[in-house]
């Protein structure tokens, strides 16, 4: 047999593509690029949830576990007069001596800062005042000085043992004479919400005083 007629006929036996098969070879070609499209744009969508619930935890997460946004200023009496030191997270600041109703202060000073917040406070033990007539304000050195003030209110004002601050302001706790330990607990509130909530926790040692601030 020539090789003429033997490709005549294997080409013969080769069965033809007729339109109908190439119809359904295109729409299932066209229905798998369907698809996986279909599941690209789920896959875009859950990661874009993803990463927005993500940032949204991000964004929060400060608020609930630092202290940057609060600062607390307590004052260490000595012989030179009154040390201002930052309150740091189970750091012991000593605040020294006070006798109540002899000291020369009505309490122990401590002036909280807490932009953009309202800050809730209680002690169980003593109270709290707001001493009208001197601001306090720290120096390079540290020293704390006591400006007398030309505001509206005069005087001492007893303010019992719950106060809410707004921004910032100076507060002196009051031990009575047989209260020498107290608990302050503080709640920071923004949008109505609390955000953070913490301690300072007061001991009086042989006579002294000393604060140390603890988180919940």
């Amino acid at each position: 047999m020539k090789l003429d007629d033997i490709l005549k006929n294997v080409s013969g036996s080769i069965p033809a593509v007729d339109a109908s098969l190439e119809s359904r070879i295109y729409h299932q070609a066209i229905g798998n690029k369907q698809v996986r499209s279909h599941r690209n744009i789920r896959l875009a969508l859950m990661i874009f949830i993803l990463a927005g619930f993500a940032l949204v935890l991000f964004i929060k997460k400060p608020y609930k576990n630092s202290y940057s946004y609060l600062s607390i200023i307590v004052y260490s009496k000595s012989d030179a007069g009154y040390y201002s030191e930052s309150l740091e997270k189970e750091n012991a600041a000593f605040l020294g001596e006070y006798t109540f109703p002899m000291d020369v202060l009505p309490g122990l000073p401590m002036t909280f800062n807490c932009d953009n917040s309202l800050l809730a406070i209680s002690v169980d033990n003593g109270e709290f005042a707001l001493w009208h007539d001197y601001e306090i304000t720290q120096e390079d050195d540290g020293f704390a000085v006591f400006t007398p003030t030309q505001g509206e209110k005069k005087g001492l004002e007893y303010v019992g043992n719950n106060y809410l601050i707004e921004g910032s302001s100076t507060i002196y706790w009051v031990p009575h004479e047989s209260e020498h330990n107290a608990t302050i607990i503080y709640k920071i509130i923004q949008n109505r919400e609390e955000i953070s909530a913490g301690k300072i926790i007061i001991t009086n040692e042989n006579g002294i005083y000393k604060a140390t601030l603890k988180q919940d």
